[in-house]
């Protein structure tokens, strides 16, 4: 009988002790004496023997966890419907897990009931965050808005026992209408643009016009002058005026034609008779 009793004491003795515990890296321990009451948070490594009737050890996980979500049907400043995909980076505070576990049991343990406590967070913050500013200055600069909820959305999970570690807006996805309002002013831009190139162009046509026309009138003003001075020398100089007649005649005058120089009409009429050519007479009109 003595040596069931011992024996029942040493079986009792050792269900209520905890004898060795590991904690891996990314994880702490919750000491817990009588089962209730956090009593020591304990780091990463081997710990025990922990005595006690209702002594145990819980491994928490305060790692990061990731995770994207997405809210098709926000509004920004300016009235557009829009729609964001924000990722974002938390995990458990080691310095508010004693807190968190006397709070929220189920969330200090689990980490899908844990991201199901942030996202009850997340929706709130996104809205107002979005309703800060237009859509036109959440694609001209998506960090403002990261930034936004990220400020925001970190006083919430501090909270709860978090901290948010990262938070950035993955897509920003505008309503159709506003898509095609982006589309009609980048159409009007390029037609813009297409019509000051054609501008510089047609100014650039009309610079050359202008320029060939100065050209041409300049060469026509020198043509007058030549002809000018031609004039003044046929008028003093008959014999000049004779060899120019007979210069351009040559150029009329082909390589074959024969040319005759007689005093008078009826010597030429003689001469080709002669020759074996039928003149052809002219009568004065």
């Amino acid at each position: 009988m003595k040596r069931i009793t011992i024996l029942i004491l040493f079986m009792l003795l050792f269900s209520s002790c905890v004898w060795r515990v590991a904690i891996d890296e990314g994880e702490v321990g919750l000491r817990m004496n009588d089962g209730v009451q956090v009593s020591e948070v304990l780091e990463p490594g081997r710990h025990g023997p922990f005595w006690g009737w209702y002594a145990k050890v819980e491994q928490v996980n305060i790692s990061a966890i990731t995770h994207e979500w997405t809210d098709p049907d926000l509004v920004t400043k300016d009235k557009q419907p829009i729609g964001v995909t924000i990722g974002f980076t938390f995990a458990r505070n080691p310095e508010k897990i004693r807190e968190m576990r006397q709070r929220f049991r189920p969330e200090t343990l689990n980490d899908e009931a844990l991201l199901r406590l942030v996202l009850n967070r997340l929706p709130r913050v996104a809205k107002s965050s979005t309703a800060q500013f237009t859509i036109d200055e959440m694609i001209a600069a998506r960090t403002i808005l990261d930034n936004h909820i990220f400020e925001n959305l970190s006083a919430e999970l501090d909270e709860i026992g978090v901290v948010l570690l990262d938070v950035g807006v993955n897509n920003i996805a505008p309503s159709p209408s506003y898509l095609a309002l982006l589309q009609r002013k980048a159409d009007a831009q390029v037609e813009v643009e297409v019509a000051v190139e054609e501008g510089i162009l047609a100014e650039e046509n009309l610079i050359k016009e202008q320029l060939q026309t100065e050209v041409e009138l300049e060469l026509a003003r020198r043509g007058n002058l030549i002809n000018e001075e031609l004039a003044k020398t046929f008028q003093t100089s008959p014999e000049y005026f004779e060899l120019e007649r007979l210069r351009l005649l040559g150029d009329v005058i082909g390589p074959s034609d024969t040319i005759y120089f007689t005093e008078s009409v009826e010597q030429l009429m003689i001469m080709l008779t002669q020759s074996g050519v039928t003149p052809i007479v002219v009568p004065n009109q």
